[in-house]
């Protein structure tokens, strides 16, 4: 990353949708971008939706706004489709995160949702 940013690289996409399932990694990466915040920083970031360490919670309220944007993929709330498409989520915890992530940062946040009713066949 060090590299990328002293060529020039302002906007880093990051698609592991488990990045912040260890905090530690997730932490020293938000880590070295908050010591080199500049206006044209852009990052993206996937999360699964029911774990929100408390150590990235930390550090997420430090960025301004348009600095950060999170895909967080809820796909759904309805424990039947929940394992129709065998999706384990802690829908509490879930909705807890996206409410503290409204409440609390800059971050603009993409909440993917099923738009179709799962386990009905077309034909």
């Amino acid at each position: 990353m060090q590299r990328l940013h002293d060529r020039g690289v302002r906007h880093f996409k990051f698609v592991d949708r488990t990045f912040n399932l260890n905090a530690k990694v997730g932490a020293r990466i938000l880590d070295f971008f908050l010591e080199r915040l500049d206006e044209r920083l852009f990052l993206h970031f996937e999360l699964i939706p029911d774990h929100l360490p408390e150590a990235l919670k930390e550090r997420i309220v430090h960025f301004p706004p348009g600095a950060l944007q999170f895909e967080i993929g809820v796909q759904t709330f309805n424990p039947a489709v929940q394992a129709l498409i065998s999706r384990k989520q802690d829908n509490r915890k879930t909705e807890e995160h996206l409410r503290w992530l409204r409440q609390h940062t800059h971050a603009h946040l993409h909440a993917d949702l099923i738009a179709g009713p799962a386990g009905r066949g077309f034909s």
